[in-house]
């Protein structure tokens, strides 16, 4: 009996070498894969990118129907909760429909785009690019030349998570990404903070920028998790009237500010930050927490600064009683601004250039068009809403949630739950509920 069950395990072992063998040996586009399955028991394997002709039950008419087009995104959710989004054509004219998984009768691949299209709605407007923030298919011969050097110039403004976000940084990142690395990213900070949910993300977005880009962070103003995001850039200048600080964390729905652990660890982290963009671990701790003070000493002789994490120096920077926002001529001296610029042009003899130039106008279009998608949903939100909570009937209900399915494909959940106030909270319960509503439907059929 032991010989047996010795064999067995030796071959349960082998079995499992086998496998993971095979799935090493798989390219990685094809562990990235999603498989889609339908109620009538097929399913399709496949990625953004693909060109597939979809036969489909539409939501409000109930009837067949079939398209060819390409797979922009396919959501995030449980099996029969998920959604695709396929650019196709109508009139001639380019057009985007989101299909509900439970919705589709049969899918199959025709094609594959040559470029990979972008994950959201919003990538696909200003050209997507890949987790790592390269452009989706780029290869060294494809690498384009400027006329001359220049900066890639972002906006960034508003507050941090709807407004401001890490997805464009990404996306005017891509756009540098195409000229090659050690590109000039400028991002122009006037923000007042927002959520540390967004902080995190934008730590990971700049921290992987700048292994291959100079970022510069411009202050205009820059409060909470706007700070916390300058301290991540290469080079720090500053607006006259610009301020810098003050990155309280509060517990959530409370306005009462973090303590103990949480606390402990905030502190080190945004002091590990500074410290990575050698900046003085002192002065960041000393914008978190009124426990934080700091001081320094500046010789008048050869201007060299000492920093002190106490109230030893002669300038007091805190003390016990306040968190510290740093103001123009006191971020000069400890080494938080390494020039002042109220114009481009001023700042560009800061970046050793002949004259301002945007190399494209890509930062701008990225803009602009991201806060008219917010504007969009803002404004036409609480009239879907209205719509939806006076319809009559669920076909009508349903159609006025794909309105508001397409904000969502735009903006993102924070925008929609945040600025709009979408009852239906993030992207995923909506198409939940949009699911049990079609089979309420189908049911009564």
């Amino acid at each position: 009996m032991r010989i047996h069950s010795r064999i067995k395990s030796l071959l349960t072992t082998f079995g499992l070498i086998a496998i993971v063998a095979v799935m090493l040996a798989m390219p990685t586009d094809a562990l990235a894969e999603t498989t889609l399955r339908f109620k009538n028991g097929k399913s399709w394997r496949g990625d953004n990118g693909a060109i597939v002709q979809v036969e489909f039950k539409h939501f409000r008419t109930g009837k067949t129907q079939s398209l060819e087009g390409t797979i922009v995104e396919i959501t995030k959710g449980k099996p029969g909760r998920r959604a695709i989004t396929l650019q196709t054509t109508a009139a001639g004219r380019d057009a985007r429909e989101i299909i509900l998984e439970g919705d589709i009768l049969s899918m199959t691949t025709v094609g594959q785009a040559e470029v990979t299209a972008p994950t959201s709605t919003a990538d696909a407007a200003s050209g997507g690019s890949s987790p790592s923030g390269r452009t989706v298919g780029s290869t060294d011969a494809e690498v384009l030349s400027a006329e001359k050097p220049g900066v890639f110039y972002l906006r960034w403004t508003g507050m941090v998570g709807t407004y401001a976000r890490h997805d464009e940084m990404e996306k005017i990142a891509a756009e540098a990404d195409k000229y090659g690395d050690n590109q000039i990213i400028v991002i122009h900070i006037e923000s007042g903070g927002g959520m540390v949910t967004e902080g995190d993300k934008i730590h990971e977005t700049l921290t992987e920028l700048k292994k291959r880009h100079r970022v510069v962070a411009w202050v205009e103003k820059a409060i909470s998790a706007a700070a916390y995001t300058a301290m991540h850039a290469n080079e720090i200048y500053w607006h006259d009237e610009g301020t810098m600080g003050a990155i309280v964390m509060f517990n959530s729905g409370t306005g009462v500010s973090i303590s103990g652990r949480r606390l402990d660890a905030w502190v080190k982290r945004c002091g590990d930050a500074a410290e990575e963009s050698n900046l003085n671990r002192s002065i960041a701790e000393a914008m978190i927490t009124r426990g934080e003070v700091c001081s320094y000493t500046k010789d008048p002789e050869t201007g060299k600064v000492t920093i002190y994490d106490d109230l030893s120096g002669e300038v007091d920077l805190c003390d016990a009683t306040n968190v510290l926002t740093l103001n123009k001529l006191q971020a000069i001296d400890v080494g938080y601004c390494m020039g002042v610029a109220n114009t481009k042009d001023e700042l560009a003899k800061h970046l050793g250039l002949s004259e301002w130039n945007e190399v494209t106008d890509a930062g701008q279009k990225i803009y602009d068009r991201h806060t008219r998608a917010i504007d969009r949903a803002k404004e036409q939100t609480p009239r879907i809403m209205q719509d939806y909570n006076l319809s009559s009937t669920d076909q009508e209900r349903l159609r006025h949630m794909k309105r508001l399915l397409s904000h969502y494909e735009a903006c993102g959940d924070i925008i929609m739950i945040v600025e709009c106030r979408s009852p239906f909270g993030p992207k995923e319960e909506l198409i939940r509920q949009m699911e049990a509503l079609r089979k309420q439907i189908a049911s009564r059929r």
